[in-house]
């Protein structure tokens, strides 16, 4: 079986037992071993665990710093940025190159909940909010842990590296563990990210339904410059052909997803309300019981453009400490590529330029 390691192993030469200062090398969280055979002894218990694994070199690893493969599917042993195309098409390297990484930027997400611990998302708890009747921020779908690690991802060389890894980021939970999704919630949400005086917000999420709750709160965030990006939604049969809410709002900026050959995704709702559309096929990201998953959707297309207005911004105010975020709405509209099957395509560079002159 192959296993991938959840924190780091210290590797033994044909001996179940790690001594300190006698290393033969390191394993480091998110690489995968091959393992032959299972040992347990009751001599070399560590942590009260006493279950030895043996590679196919013959040496062996403490099984408490390893877990088994599950069906939801790993990353690859190493981040490389051509494996990634949603990283490599849009020049994401270039822009980590000039130093943007998010830095000073305060984002937040809205969504489902967020499974931690994990590898790949360092957060701090005071930065983790519920805003439902759940009292816990727990992630019950592996949505909102997914559109997390989108920005978040540590960039660590390993698994996944978030668009915008050094930002200040945020997490608040609507979907409650009972009642689910209820406009309230979100609203609640956007009370908080108010409060918290974010810079944008990710709202992977929607309504079918105007709701006068979720429009107020969306205005008092408008006045305080925020830029929310929202999600345009996903037609699910012959209905839900409409832009939700609050996407639909002239104040946020809708999103739709589109394929790695430049194609609106063939659910991803595309009217004039669909603003700008970005990479959202077969996304892999973080997703719970520290696994990763890919997944596909205007959901994941969401905290793409999210993660990439965190890098503009930061740019930006190094240009002008009074850059406002919602400034960069229009900005991302214009720079946009809408040769492309008739719809505009985020295009990271031509907007820097935009911003750089």
């Amino acid at each position: 079986m192959t296993v991938k390691a959840t924190q780091e192993v210290h590797i033994r030469a044909n001996e179940p037992w790690i001594k300190s200062g006698n290393k033969k090398g390191i394993l480091y969280p998110g690489f995968e071993v091959e393992v032959i055979n299972v040992i347990n002894t009751n001599a070399q218990v560590i942590n009260g665990n006493g279950t030895w694994y043996q590679d196919k070199n013959g040496d062996y690893l403490w099984s408490g710093g390893f877990s088994q493969i599950n069906e939801l599917g790993i990353s690859n042993r190493l981040y490389q940025d051509s494996n990634f195309w949603w990283h490599r098409d849009y020049h994401l390297h270039e822009l980590w190159g000039q130093g943007l990484t998010g830095k000073g930027i305060k984002v937040g997400i809205l969504d489902s909940g967020i499974d931690l611990p994990h590898t790949d998302l360092i957060i701090s708890t005071n930065q983790l909010f519920d805003c439902t009747q759940s009292g816990n921020i727990n992630d019950y779908t592996g949505h909102g842990t997914h559109v997390s690690g989108i920005i978040k991802s540590t960039s660590n060389g390993f698994g996944t590296k978030g668009i915008a890894f050094d930002a200040d980021f945020f997490f608040m939970k609507i979907t409650d563990d009972v009642d689910g999704d209820q406009p309230q919630y979100m609203a609640n949400a956007i009370r908080k990210a108010i409060d918290l005086d974010l810079d944008i917000i990710s709202i992977s999420n929607g309504v079918e339904k105007l709701n006068t709750d979720i429009r107020k709160a969306i205005e008092e965030a408008a006045a305080k410059s925020i830029l929310v990006i929202c999600a345009a939604g996903n037609r699910t049969g012959a209905s839900g052909s409409d832009v939700l809410y609050p996407a639909k709002f002239d104040s946020t900026i809708s999103i739709g997803g589109c394929t790695e050959s430049q194609e609106p995704l063939s659910d991803s709702i595309n009217t004039n309300y669909t603003e700008l559309f970005a990479p959202g096929k077969d996304i892999l990201s973080t997703y719970p019981n520290n696994a990763y998953r890919a997944l596909s959707g205007s959901s994941q297309a969401t905290p793409f453009v999210a993660g990439i207005a965190c890098l503009l911004l930061q740019r930006a105010r190094q240009l002008n400490a009074d850059f406002k975020s919602d400034q960069l709405k229009q900005m991302l509209i214009d720079s946009s590529d809408s040769s492309v099957q008739n719809i505009k395509i985020i295009n990271p560079l031509l907007a820097l330029e935009m911003i750089n002159s």
